[in-house]
């Protein structure tokens, strides 16, 4: 019964922190496209002058 439930356990451990990794991911990348669109902004606008 408990050797059964390790490798479940080992198994939602590693599924959890498989999602942790991907939500840290698309924030980042998400923040990046923010950046982008940002410095993107700013150009348009310092060229504008």
């Amino acid at each position: 019964m408990f050797n059964e439930a390790v490798p479940i356990v080992k198994l939602t451990i590693v599924k959890t922190q498989i999602n942790a990794n991907l939500r840290k991911d698309s924030i980042e990348s998400a923040l990046i496209c923010v950046n982008l669109r940002f410095y993107g902004y700013l150009l348009i606008v310092v060229s504008g002058f």
